[in-house]
């Protein structure tokens, strides 16, 4: 298996464990001692391969990297896990929230609504936003689709780069926010959000 390939399948792993428990990627940062985008990087298989990274993030499931990373690993029960994740997921008033339904849209439309007009971010960005405010996780790719397909009145892809990335890979590219949302379609967004909340 080469080198690009492990670290698609131990990112789609650490999710799949991440949100069977019910942590969100800054949990799970903080668990690894990583910071959110690098976490982010790490699921998303845009990560620099290092073994010792990949235990950091298995250790929080009480694994090693290697049961870990194999797609045919069972999910260790709660009792299993070590005592400082267990602490973590219990510290919760509520579990993370995994959507059935997909509000990635209305997730979206907030998030730019809180921006200025000419911000510029990159996807990874919005991504730490989203789970921060909401608690969901969305990939990278599934956000970029989003908003070239429903924002592209409102958001532009720009040709800077992010020339600091480090690692291998293509520099992700900036966008900005070129026209501000209607006020309209940001309260319409919020009351979305807050129907599904009292529903559940």
């Amino acid at each position: 298996m080469s080198d690009y390939d492990i670290k698609l399948e131990f990112g789609k792993q650490a999710k799949k464990f991440r949100l069977h428990f019910g942590l969100s990627q800054i949990e799970a940062a903080n668990l690894s001692e990583m910071s959110p985008s690098e976490y982010s990087d790490l699921e998303n298989g845009t990560t620099n391969y290092n073994v010792e990274k990949l235990q950091t993030v298995s250790s929080i499931y009480g694994l090693l990297y290697y049961q870990m990373g194999n797609p045919n690993c069972k999910l260790p029960n709660h009792s299993k896990l070590p005592e400082v994740t267990k602490a973590k997921i219990n510290s919760r008033d509520k579990p993370l929230k995994v959507y059935n339904e997909r509000f990635i849209v209305e997730h979206l439309t907030i998030v730019f609504g809180n921006m200025s007009e000419k911000s510029e971010f990159l996807i990874k960005d919005i991504s730490n936003k989203i789970i921060e405010q909401f608690g969901v996780s969305y990939d990278n790719e599934e956000i970029s689709g989003t908003i070239s397909k429903n924002f592209a009145g409102s958001i532009a892809k720009t040709d800077k780069k992010q020339i600091d990335k480090k690692g291998r890979g293509a520099k992700p590219f900036y966008f900005m926010l070129i026209k501000s949302l209607p006020n309209d379609i940001v309260q319409k967004a919020i009351q979305t959000i807050e129907s599904d909340k009292r529903k559940n």
